[in-house]
């Protein structure tokens, strides 16, 4: 995989243009539009001619783009920076009911408690993920898998597309000796028994053009899953999520807010 910066400018919103991206290949970290219809986003993308990809790009005009190297950073340091819960080299996480406690080593896959989206998953986690087992997709640092196990799930799937985010949940799981109940790897070498299928709740905290895309990517799941939770969307979004899982036959359960974020619950 490769990292890129483009810039461009297009007439049409920005949703549009995420999911043309996506079709092209590319996994979005940041997208943004100024008043005059510029936009800059940086993205990944594996390798390939990009040039080739998008000649013929209705959506972008004034296309260019720029690999840029990945940063040598210590993760270490800045968890120790910007983390709240940074602690003894490790950064501790507590359950919300305060029952138990677990740590996550520092390092580049997204979740360890300090963004708003993880501390609503969190919370509505708590809330209904007893006796559920569960499919957390695009697990990251393994949180939600892990948090989930400790407030009562029977069992945690966590899967990714990221090597370096798989490399970092493994390690997070084998850190609080959870290797029994908490899984981590490719969506490839996921195996659910009957059992788990029937009692299934998914996860996905990602903006919603990724969101879209699991829904189809991950169909045989939402078609047997009993329960969705799901955040990493703008409260502005509310609408175009709930219409398009009422589509595929859930039902909006709870909602919960933090800032301009906001986190669902889904249930069928």
């Amino acid at each position: 995989m490769k990292n890129w910066r483009l810039t461009f400018s297009t007439t049409y919103e920005l949703s549009i243009v995420e999911d043309y991206l996506l079709e092209k290949g590319f996994t979005l970290s940041f997208i943004s539009q100024e008043t005059d219809g510029t936009c800059e986003a940086f993205a990944t993308r594996a390798e390939g001619d990009l040039q080739e990809s998008l000649q013929e790009a209705p959506y972008l005009k004034n296309l260019q783009f720029e690999e840029m190297l990945p940063p040598q950073v210590c993760w270490q340091t800045q968890a120790e920076l910007h983390s709240p819960h940074f602690k003894n080299g490790k950064i501790e996480i507590k359950t919300q009911n305060h029952a138990a406690s677990f740590f996550l080593h520092p390092a580049q896959a997204f979740g360890d408690a300090s963004h708003e989206t993880t501390q609503l998953m969190l919370m509505l986690i708590a809330r209904h993920v007893k006796e559920h087992y569960v499919l957390d997709i695009g697990t990251g640092s393994g949180i939600l898998a892990i948090c989930a196990y400790l407030e009562g799930a029977l069992k945690s799937y966590g899967v990714d597309i990221d090597q370096e985010a798989l490399k970092a949940a493994k390690a997070n799981v084998i850190e609080n000796k959870l290797e029994k109940h908490v899984w981590i790897g490719e969506k490839k070498d996921l195996r659910l028994s009957k059992k788990a299928n029937a009692r299934l709740a998914i996860f996905a905290n990602m903006i919603s053009s990724e969101l879209l895309v699991v829904l189809d990517e991950y169909k045989e799941y939402f078609e047997s899953a009993r329960l969705a939770i799901l955040s990493g969307l703008l409260a502005s979004e509310k609408t175009k999520i709930v219409e398009n899982f009422k589509k595929i036959g859930w039902k909006l359960l709870e909602e919960e807010h933090l800032g301009e974020w906001i986190g669902l619950v889904f249930t069928r």
